[in-house]
């Protein structure tokens, strides 16, 4: 990692909801490939096919440090956890700067079944916004399943003004401004 981001200012959020316990949001770590493994156990290929555009969904090991070994400044990457268990993943979101326009990222959020339909992932999205905000990202791009009906929601939810700019046979990619202003330089590796 070029720089400790765990350490710096990030914001405790806590989603708190009548039948799930409050939840601890933070940069996600090189330890959760774990939690990550682990989720398959309740998280429906369902899940994996809209997260990652397959159902039977295997994380190499490549993958796996691609995921948690981040630098927090092109690859940002929280993770939700519950806080009387925090070894259960809740949620992950990500966003991921493009090389070719620094002003512009990917995202991508994955709320596991049981967490599912709570707020969680619109609470993790603006929190991933205001982290890449402060990094000159200005747009975001998602590539949602076109029967993804929560997730094309929730960037309707957040970002009013999305549009759908492209379809890629079962996949939409949709575009989002996130906040007007010169867009920070790429900064290296990753």
């Amino acid at each position: 990692m070029s720089r400790s981001w765990e350490s710096s200012k990030l914001p405790r959020m806590e989603v708190t909801e009548e039948a799930l316990a409050t939840l601890t949001v933070r940069p996600i770590r090189a330890d959760d490939r774990k939690r990550i493994l682990d989720a398959r156990r309740y998280t429906s290929p369902q899940t994996y096919s809209q997260r990652f555009h397959e159902a039977a969904h295997h994380f190499s090991d490549h993958e796996l440090t691609y995921l948690t070994e981040v630098d927090g400044e092109n690859h940002i990457a929280l993770v939700a956890t519950e806080c009387d268990d925090p070894d259960r993943l809740v949620a992950v979101a990500r966003c991921v700067r493009h090389r070719d326009d620094p002003g512009e990222a990917e995202l991508a959020i994955t709320v596991h079944d049981p967490y599912q339909h709570r707020g969680i992932g619109s609470a993790m999205l603006r929190l991933l916004c205001d982290m890449a905000i402060e990094r000159g990202i200005v747009r975001m791009r998602a590539f949602i399943e076109r029967d993804n009906a929560a997730m094309i929601g929730l960037m309707h939810k957040v970002f009013p003004e999305a549009r759908r700019a492209d379809r890629f046979g079962r996949t939409w990619e949709f575009v989002a401004d996130v906040v007007s202003g010169p867009p920070k330089p790429w900064s290296g590796a990753r």
